[in-house]
């Protein structure tokens, strides 16, 4: 048994030593485990090396990740309009943004080049690769599990079957080609929670068949590209570029157009129409794009103008069937096209969200089925 796999053992065992104890004691805060992380990869960098990453498939690689995160995310966001959205459980102040991103971003990269060195250095010990799978999926577990309280199903499906699946394309991915690819893939899907809004709201179960099933439907696609390219034995002609890069922009801009039609980020988002009070005008499943205003269309309002506003949380559709002004402030009075009195309350200008702007016929109607069907259990 040589010394450098009883560095690489002893290095590896002292990981999983560390990541385990924590998960019981919990002694590393997300700012302590950045320190832990970076003295341990500078100590296996000066003990156990360093090498060069695979770069002639590491641009694929790197492309085929953002292609189909992208892909990932405009079909979950696509089924959010049929299974509602849930809003995020983070303050989006730009302060609050900072302060809960800047530790995942110091720990994602430290966390990959940790991998790499130890799948790498390891691969001729194929035991060492499995060990790394197991390690990268107690930190999760001790990052995740100390900061949130979870029961047993929850611990099980929130966060093990998930981490799984994920530790398993990344050290694949680390393996094969190295560090970046892995690191952008957690960039893309770790980073949006602190600044979106709301995400689709598929419930603990489906959400982790979600989370599961994508790291290894790709895990399987990328080794069905190595797997080709291995048969081949012969250099091939290098790959254009053009193709992959006008898929990724054009998915950029499809995501970028759901993502802010379904967040009220931007002047215009979605609402899904969930009663037939506006009916004939507006039905029960239509979507419609809604515009927001600002202070001086606010005062452009008029009778009989559709106004989008908040009553009790609840995002309501009416007509305006009144304005009256108190003391400098403007109420709106509404009705339901289809109801048979006002409603029962004024509508404070601050209560506003915005006006209708276009109508998609029955494209909401698989959301309110499936709502109503979860509603009835």
């Amino acid at each position: 048994m040589n010394k450098f796999y009883l560095r690489l053992l002893g290095a590896s065992l002292i990981f999983l030593l560390i990541t385990f104890l924590n998960t019981i004691y919990n002694f590393l805060n997300s700012y302590t485990i950045i320190l832990f992380l970076l003295l341990f990869f500078l100590v296996i960098h000066h003990f156990i090396g360093y090498d060069k990453c695979n770069y002639r498939y590491q641009k694929d690689i790197l492309i085929k990740v953002l292609i189909y995160s992208l892909v990932f995310y405009i079909i979950t966001y696509i089924m959010g309009l049929y299974v509602g959205f849930n809003s995020t459980g983070y303050s989006l102040k730009f302060m609050a943004i900072i302060k809960n991103i800047l530790p995942v971003l110091l720990i994602i990269p430290l966390e990959e080049l940790i991998r790499y060195i130890l799948v790498t250095k390891g691969s001729t010990y194929k035991r060492f690769i499995f060990l790394t799978v197991i390690n990268f999926i107690l930190l999760d577990i001790t990052l995740l599990v100390n900061s949130y309280s979870y029961s047993f199903l929850q611990f099980i499906l929130a966060i093990l079957i998930p981490s799984i699946a994920k530790n398993i394309l990344l050290t694949y991915i680390a393996y094969k080609v190295g560090y970046k690819p892995t690191i952008t893939y957690r960039i893309l899907f770790e980073i949006p929670v602190f600044i979106l809004p709301i995400f689709p709201a598929f419930g603990l179960y489906l959400n982790s068949l979600v989370q599961f099933l994508f790291p290894i439907f790709l895990t399987y696609l990328i080794y069905q590209d190595f797997k080709k390219n291995k048969a081949e034995k012969k250099v091939a002609k290098p790959k254009s570029k053009i193709i992959p890069n006008i898929i990724t922009v054009f998915l950029s801009i499809i995501l970028f157009i759901i993502v802010g039609l379904t967040t009220r980020y931007f002047k215009y988002f979605t609402v899904t129409i969930g009663s037939n009070s506006m009916t004939p005008y507006i039905n029960k499943g239509d979507v419609l794009i809604v515009k927001k205003l600002n202070n001086q269309e606010l005062q452009d309002l008029k009778v009989k103008d559709v106004l989008v506003f908040n009553h009790d949380s609840i995002i309501i559709v009416h007509r305006i069937v009144k304005i009256l002004e108190v003391n400098g402030e403007r109420y709106f009075y509404t009705k339901g096209d289809n109801n048979n009195s006002e409603d029962g309350y004024p509508i404070k200008e601050s209560d506003v969200i915005g006006e209708t702007a276009l109508k998609i016929p029955y494209a909401g109607n698989l959301t309110i089925q499936l709502n109503e069907l979860i509603n009835k259990k």
